[in-house]
C-alpha cells in the first residue's frame, strides 16, 4: 500500500515566524522606545509638558498607545525586509520562507505595504489566515489580494 505524504502545514509555520518576530521585536523595541521617551522627556521638554501628558493616561490608553506603536513598528518592519533582498522577516528567514509575487520575483515597497496593511484584515477576521492551508497556492486573503506567496527556500 503506498502511503500518502501529506503536505506540511504552512499555517502553523508562518504563525511560528510570526511569534517568532513579535518577540524579537519586542526584546529590542521596548528598550529602544524606553530609552527615547527617558531621551526626549530629558532634553527637549523642559517645561514637562509631556511628562505631565503621560501622567494623565489610565492603563488602557497607555495599553492602546504601546499596541498602535508596536503595531506601526512592526508593519515598518514586515515592508522593509520583504521588500529587500532577503524577500523575509527574520522570523521567515529561520523558517526558511520568502515572500515573492506570482511570478517568483521580489516584490516592491508598494506591494509590501498593501500586503502588510491587507495582513490586519486577515489576521482580525480569522477566515483570511485559515486559507492558507485550504487554498492552493498556501496564500492568506492578503496574499489574493496583494498577489504574493510566501514559498519555502
Amino acid at each position: 500500500m503506498r502511503r500518502v505524504q501529506r503536505k506540511e502545514t504552512q499555517l502553523w509555520l508562518r504563525m511560528l515566524a510570526f511569534i517568532i518576530d513579535i518577540v524579537i521585536l519586542r526584546m529590542v523595541l521596548l528598550p529602544v522606545i524606553s530609552y527615547g521617551i527617558g531621551f526626549f522627556i530629558k532634553f527637549f521638554d523642559e517645561e514637562n509638558r509631556f511628562l505631565e501628558f503621560l501622567k494623565t493616561l489610565n492603563q488602557s490608553d497607555n495599553i492602546l498607545i504601546s499596541v498602535l506603536v508596536i503595531g506601526f513598528i512592526f508593519i515598518l518592519y514586515c515592508i522593509i525586509l520583504e521588500s529587500s533582498r532577503f524577500q523575509s522577516t527574520i522570523g521567515k528567514l529561520f523558517m526558511r520562507f520568502k515572500v515573492s509575487s506570482l511570478e517568483h520575483e521580489r516584490i516592491s515597497f508598494t506591494r509590501s505595504l498593501s500586503r502588510n496593511l491587507l495582513k490586519i484584515i486577515s489576521i482580525l477576521s480569522l477566515i483570511g489566515v485559515g486559507i492558507i492551508d485550504i487554498s492552493k497556492k498556501r496564500q492568506g486573503l492578503h496574499d489574493l489580494i496583494a498577489r504574493t506567496i510566501v514559498e519555502r527556500i
